[in-house]
């Protein structure tokens, strides 16, 4: 099951069926699904823009398959060279002897420490800016009006 697409009485149709399983606030799966949708948006304009500026269609069906976390099945899955050209993105192979190849490999490792570091789920680069997204929970305290007995 798929739980970005949980509905409210199905999370709590699995909480009382389960002890082990929390039940999920409604507020984050919202987040997590926009968070999702905004990617997908996101991989598309830059797809489209760019590698395959050719075909808005094809950009389309890409970002949609690797935004569908069924057939990835985790979030920081590595897609290999054969996997990308199976889903149409045009890629080429570095050489792994190459300075780029090591320039590329710091970056990785680079940005993998700054995501765990920071708890980002999300980082975007350019020569100018550097974006990286946290999704947090809060308790806020209760005023006078809202506080609850």
């Amino acid at each position: 099951m798929d739980i970005q697409w949980l509905r409210i009485s199905q999370i709590q149709t699995l909480h009382q069926t389960s002890s082990t399983i929390v039940t999920p606030d409604p507020v984050m799966i919202d987040i997590a699904s926009r968070a999702i949708e905004f990617s997908k948006r996101f991989a598309q304009d830059w797809l489209s823009r760019y590698m395959l500026k050719d075909s808005k269609d094809k950009a389309e069906q890409v970002a949609r398959v690797l935004s569908d976390n069924r057939q990835w099945l985790s979030h920081g899955k590595r897609i290999g060279i054969a996997e990308a050209r199976n889903i149409g993105l045009r890629v080429e192979a570095i050489d792994r002897e190459s300075s780029l190849w090591r320039t590329l490999w710091q970056y990785y490792c680079r940005a993998i420490v700054h995501l765990n570091g920071t708890g980002s789920i999300k980082l975007y680069e350019s020569k100018k800016l550097t974006l990286s997204f946290n999704v947090s929970r809060r308790k806020i305290p209760p005023t006078d009006s809202t506080e609850r007995k």
